[in-house]
């Protein structure tokens, strides 16, 4: 069984961490001001583009974690 190699999990890790973004902007408009967290656009914006950074690295380096366990098992 083939595993996916890194620009698989390169291209896997950038459409995950980029339809987060979408709901993480959204999210974070409604659920800020109900909690009386008063962020400009902008300051949003920045914020979810570190979380994108933080999740992106995640995600690759889980999926290839993942596919040395698999490699290993075989």
């Amino acid at each position: 069984m083939a595993g996916q190699g890194k620009k698989g999990s390169l291209v896997e890790s950038v459409i995950q961490v980029l339809s987060g973004w979408g709901v993480a902007i959204v999210t974070q408009l409604i659920v800020y001001p109900l909690m009386g967290i008063e962020v400009s656009i902008v300051q949003n914006i920045n914020l979810s583009l570190i979380f994108i950074v933080v999740g992106f690295i995640k995600q690759y380096y889980v999926r290839r974690l993942f596919e040395m366990y698999v490699k290993i098992k075989e």
